[in-house]
């Protein structure tokens, strides 16, 4: 049987999971796999972190113009988590483009118990 939780430590809990990316959402989509709205801003998370790793990837093959778009990347990256983190915690489902779509068919698809 599925934890109770409150639905402010519900939406605190998904705006921690993008918090350090990656890392944070795959604790958040393990500790939390009975909660579809945290399991989905986890996926999405974990999705967003990897979009960036590979987007510095082929950015570093760039010669010198590469780095500076880097410097960028991560900027933009960072705002957006911070947006994301915003609209966890206001209760949204912030669905990004493509990667907000595949976070929820996850979670769809694996579903919560009940």
């Amino acid at each position: 049987m599925p934890a109770q939780r409150s639905e402010s430590e519900r939406r605190s809990i998904a705006a921690l999971a993008y918090i350090l990316g990656p890392l944070t959402g795959i604790a958040c989509i393990l500790l939390y796999r009975d909660d579809q709205y945290v399991g989905f801003h986890a996926w999405q998370s974990l999705l967003l972190g990897a979009f960036v790793a590979l987007a510095v990837v082929a950015l570093d093959a760039v010669p010198l113009l590469g780095l500076g778009m880097v410097f960028f990347l991560f900027l933009g990256a960072g705002l957006l988590s911070l947006l994301l983190m915003w609209q966890a915690w206001s209760g949204r489902w912030f669905v990004l483009p493509l990667l907000g779509d595949v976070a929820l068919e996850i979670v769809n698809r694996h579903g919560a118990p009940d």
